[in-house]
């Protein structure tokens, strides 16, 4: 019977796809090519993965692309031809992403700070790479960001229309004023590529209805629209910051990550009419009951947790005193700027590996962030699998010996769900719930105690985005600037515990914002 289950719902998955790809014709003329030198963490029940690092051009024939996973940087050949590995320097080891800037082709910590520079022409030759490493904040141990000139400027007028300006080929200046094509505003400007004849190749995001869209297109240096496609983002289950590549002879190219597998996508410009007109499917749900894993246990916690936290009405919160959003925020960054001593016994315990293999009984893995720092101070709560430790428990933990994080999970019942009681930390849903001052709820439980909101743009200081079954985050306010972009607060594997992180909107496509009912101004 399970059999028959995992062969029906395997089937709906495919016709499921099809259906999307059939819908988005115009823009998946070409192939996808898939890169398995690249690692992916999946994403998994409660806890997001960690996915490529994004993409730049080198040339026109190749792009390099960052290994977040193994911390590699990869040259890869736009026509699947090669993929060769980049070697690179001690302090890469924080990187993040990847940009290119003025011919510099920079790895990005978390923060945006430039680890590591190195010149484009040499990568993409494949010769000797000599990399160049901006100045030391010595008591920090941090590298300090080294400002560029900007290639392009972006301003917003006062009726909200996003422009965006520069100097084109032959010295000819050249202003854009970005189109609304689903209805809504232009979020950001994310890449700008001048061309040879005089065009201008741009990839922005607009604030449509009822998700975010991603658009590259090609303007004239008068600023009118030519070509246009949309990038179909809703076939990633993960999306880097840098998600879209220009290249200097027109074309664009999308990366992803769906499962274990990144892939990268040729874009195929055409009428600004076709691109608009051929929008994305609705998205397809697949019922619950034929929503198979692999083991059977785990597939009956999926379905267990549904019918717990999504078939409940919502949770009843009397008792629990209003919350106001300073002390949401008060409380959230508690988390971020606490500092302690990772200890002998915090780093490692005697028979207890430093490794995540459910079916071998080992459930404990180590933060990467956290590896060969035995001794040293440690800002921010590590990231726990099913933890809610406040900063007060934590350090009695810590000084009891208790490990540092965790980062393995399951959904086995039968085995505790994996979760490590011996370690100390924060989950995503932990850290939110704790900031909002009740007990330890899981992401889609979360919604049991909020009440959604209609778009991102609704979002305050103290709401959280959920996407459902897998991360939390607690929303901080919006970047400074003319681009519309998202900060968080979160507790992640990718992180490594608690950080701020910086999203667009459609890398917060698939989050639904939702308003904790206690909290007040």
């Amino acid at each position: 019977m399970l059999k028959t289950r995992r062969l029906l719902a395997t089937a709906f998955r495919h016709v499921a796809m099809l259906a999307i790809l059939n819908y988005a014709t115009p823009t998946m003329a070409a192939e996808k090519l898939l890169l398995p030198s690249l690692s992916v963490v999946p994403n998994e029940p409660d806890q997001a993965g960690i996915g490529p690092g994004g993409i730049v051009m080198l040339d026109a024939a190749n792009l390099a692309t960052l290994d977040v996973v193994r911390q590699r940087l990869l040259r890869v050949a736009v026509d699947g031809g090669h993929t060769d590995e980049i070697p690179l320097p001690k302090i890469a080891g924080q990187a993040t992403s990847l940009k290119v800037e003025n011919g510099l082709l920079a790895l990005l910590s978390r923060q945006g700070e430039i680890l590591a520079e190195v010149d484009t022409v040499a990568v993409a030759a494949g010769g000797k790479i000599a990399w160049q490493i901006p100045p030391r904040d010595l008591p920090a141990g941090t590298y300090l960001v080294r400002r560029q000139p900007p290639s392009f400027k972006v301003e917003r007028s006062s009726d909200g229309t996003l422009f965006t300006s520069g100097r084109g080929a032959a010295g000819r200046d050249w202003r854009v004023g970005l189109p609304s094509l689903l209805g809504g505003k232009a979020a950001s400007v994310n890449g700008v590529q001048t061309l040879a004849d005089g065009a201008i190749l741009l990839w922005w995001e607009e604030l449509s209805e009822p998700r975010p869209t991603a658009w590259v297109g090609r303007f004239t240096p008068e600023g009118r629209l030519s070509r246009l496609v949309r990038v179909p983002t809703e076939l990633a289950e993960q999306l880097p910051a840098r998600y879209v590549a220009l290249a200097p002879d027109g074309r664009a190219y999308f990366q992803g990550a769906a499962g274990k597998q990144a892939f990268l996508l040729p874009l195929e410009l055409t009428s600004p009419e076709d691109a608009v007109l051929h929008r994305p499917a609705p998205p397809v749900v697949t019922p619950q009951d034929e929503q198979q894993s692999d083991d059977e246990l785990e597939q009956a916690f999926r379905e267990q947790s549904a019918q717990e936290n999504g078939a409940l009405p919502p949770q009843s919160l009397d008792g629990y005193p209003p919350r106001p959003r300073g002390d949401v925020l008060a409380e959230a960054y508690r988390y971020l700027s606490m500092t302690w001593v990772l200890g002998e016994r915090n780093y490692a315990h005697p028979n207890i590996p430093s490794e995540c293999d459910v079916g071998a009984g080992k459930y404990w893995q180590r933060p990467k962030q956290l590896e060969g720092r035995q001794g040293q101070e440690i800002t921010a709560m590590p990231y726990q699998w099913g933890g809610d430790n406040s900063p007060e428990q934590f350090r009695k933990r810590i000084a009891k010996g208790a490990l540092a994080g965790d980062i393995c999970s399951c959904r086995d019942p039968h085995r505790r769900f994996c979760i490590t009681r011996i370690a100390t930390g924060v989950d995503c849903s932990g850290y939110v719930s704790n900031a909002w001052g009740i007990p330890h709820h899981t992401t889609d439980a979360l919604f049991r105690v909020s009440t959604p909101l209609p778009s991102l743009e609704a979002l305050e200081p103290g709401d959280a985005l959920v996407w459902r079954q897998h991360h939390a985050r607690l929303y901080i306010g919006r970047s400074s600037g003319t681009d519309i972009r998202f900060k968080m607060l979160e507790s992640s594997v990718s992180c490594g515990g608690v950080c701020e992180t910086t999203y667009s909107a459609v890398e917060l496509a698939d989050y639904t914002p939702i308003r904790y009912r206690k909290i007040v101004p």
